[in-house]
């Protein structure tokens, strides 16, 4: 535990389902020190909190759901509740009341009664708010914004251990409780192409391509090479910015950089890619199953909570559905299980430098890409800058 809860909580497994299976078995065992007077030390204490705070900050507040992100094959150490196998809640509680003796969540107390008993369920409230506005935990390379209601984690990692997906500047976007931009999942560690780990590449997650190759070389089912870097540039309550040099290893290098802003309810995504030599990239969003209508460059959404935009420019969009045959348009919620999911992608070929924006939003936000680069959305000129991907002047 020492070793792998890093010091803002993330794990070296760089997995949520992992993370829970290290929680769940330090659960057990310090409760049993607890009992036969054998307490573990303070500091194993601490790492339990830092990590049950991690997993705090990655949750979406309706539904008890994180991130599908890394490695997933659906274990669950102590099955002690009937909640849903993807609810994190249990496990947050638990942790979080071994340490302090009080509770965050009021609906998910069956693992509390087994492992403390009966009293644990008299226990108070946490009276603080539970989510930041934005969350860094950099040394695992996770990063977050919040809205109203929505909010979204962002990957920008420098490895201190093995990768499990390639998956930099992916980003995991919420609104009402609805994983909108959502990680595919894992499936399978084991099957017949292209499910031998297929799920692990870039070409599934929600960032750039380039060239059709993945972000880092993939050496057998596991393993990458050329781990790729990944460098937080800002990070305020409505504005993130990160690059990686993933691409760097191509014959004509390329430098990807994104930046995130939230204008009230309305998340802009900006990408830019350059290179001294000419390829092909590919802008990927991964969005659950649902009905949907493609008008030019703006995608509508009919949603159980209504309806939700994303807009994407310059391009055309492209929407690849279900095929047997490829990864693509899929998605695993639990392990050994996939469903049809709907991959929207974009892409410019034979270029030497590329500017994709994305607007995400309840509402078409009234949007123009101008002949400079600059994106008019709803009275604010969002300009490409130097110091900042994203410049915002407010017309």
């Amino acid at each position: 535990i020492r070793k792998q809860v890093y010091p803002d909580g993330a794990y070296a497994q760089y997995s949520p389902n992992y993370q829970r299976v290290m929680l769940h078995d330090a659960l057990w065992a310090l409760r049993l020190g607890e009992l036969n007077d054998d307490q573990f030390p303070p500091d194993i204490y601490q790492k339990v909190e830092l990590s049950e705070q991690f997993l705090l900050q990655i949750l979406d507040p309706k539904t008890g759901l994180v991130p599908n992100h890394g490695a997933n094959d659906s274990t669950i150490v102590l099955p002690l509740n009937d909640a849903d196998p993807n609810d994190f809640r249990p496990v947050i509680q638990s942790a979080h009341y071994l340490v302090r003796r009080e509770r965050l969540f009021t609906e998910v107390d069956e693992d509390i009664f087994w492992l403390f008993g009966s009293e644990a369920l008299e226990s108070s409230l946490c009276s603080d708010d539970l989510h930041q506005k934005r969350f860094s935990a950099a040394v695992g390379g996770y990063y977050t914004l919040r809205g109203e209601d929505s909010w979204l984690m962002t990957r920008c990692a420098e490895y201190r251990a093995r990768p499990h997906h390639a998956d930099q500047l992916h980003v995991d976007f919420w609104w009402r409780g609805i994983n909108i931009g959502c990680d595919a999942g894992t499936y399978l560690y084991n099957g017949a192409p292209p499910w031998r780990n297929g799920l692990a590449t870039t070409a599934v997650h929600n960032t750039v391509t380039v060239d059709d190759q993945d972000q880092m070389t993939p050496y057998g089912r596991f393993l990458w090479l050329d781990w790729s870097r990944g460098q937080v540039h800002h990070h305020t309550d409505t504005y993130w910015e990160g690059s990686h040099d993933g691409y760097t290893r191509l014959k004509y290098p390329v430098s990807h950089r994104r930046g995130i802003m939230r204008l009230r309810d309305i998340w802009i995504v900006a990408d830019e890619l350059t290179s001294a030599g000419s390829h092909s990239y590919c802008l990927n969003w991964l969005v659950p199953h649902m009905s949907f209508q493609i008008d030019n460059d703006l995608i509508t959404l009919q949603t159980h909570e209504g309806q939700f935009f994303i807009r994407c420019m310059p391009s055309k969009i492209v929407c690849k559905t279900a095929d047997s045959a490829s990864v693509q348009g899929w998605r695993s919620p639990y392990y050994g299980k996939k469903e049809p999911a709907l991959s929207f992608s974009m892409t410019s070929h034979n270029e030497k430098r590329v500017v994709f924006w994305t607007i995400l939003g309840p509402r078409p936000a009234a949007s123009v890409l101008r002949g400079d680069g600059s994106l008019l959305v709803d009275g604010n000129q969002l300009n490409l800058g130097h110091d900042c991907l994203i410049e915002c002047d407010v017309l």
